[in-house]
């Protein structure tokens, strides 16, 4: 069974070419942490070429490297999280190049739209 996580790294492999990334050039290493031990850690490998795309689960070295949960990564990729809020409470954290990351949070979708309230008649 797929979840999220792979469901993401499979359709961003299938894109090829991403004109959101069109300057970016580099490796980008996902750590997403299971919390269970040793074996509870996957990283994803995302090398971007000019807006082309490949993506691994091998790889030497990044010159990027996030590391944060999976639930926090899943979180991400389903929009119930902003990238950048997670990297200011500290749940991701970013290792090498930041700018390669914030190139790359243009894939991530956005948060769903909050339910509208109707407004509150005022007192009378």
């Amino acid at each position: 069974m797929t979840g999220p996580t792979e469901k993401f790294f499979d359709e961003l492999a299938r894109r090829g070419n991403e004109p959101l990334l069109h300057r970016a050039n580099g490796i980008m290493r996902f750590d997403l942490e299971n919390g269970n031990g040793k074996d509870g850690k996957q990283s994803w490998f995302v090398t971007v070429k000019r807006g082309e795309i490949s993506v691994g689960r091998d790889g030497e070295r990044a010159d990027s490297a996030c590391r944060l949960s999976k639930a926090v990564f899943e979180r991400l990729v389903t929009g119930e999280q902003n990238a950048m809020s997670a990297t200011l409470r500290g749940l991701l954290m970013i290792e090498g190049d930041p700018e390669l990351f914030v190139l790359f949070q243009r894939l991530l979708p956005a948060r769903p739209p909050a339910a509208t309230v109707p407004a509150q008649g005022g007192r009378t």
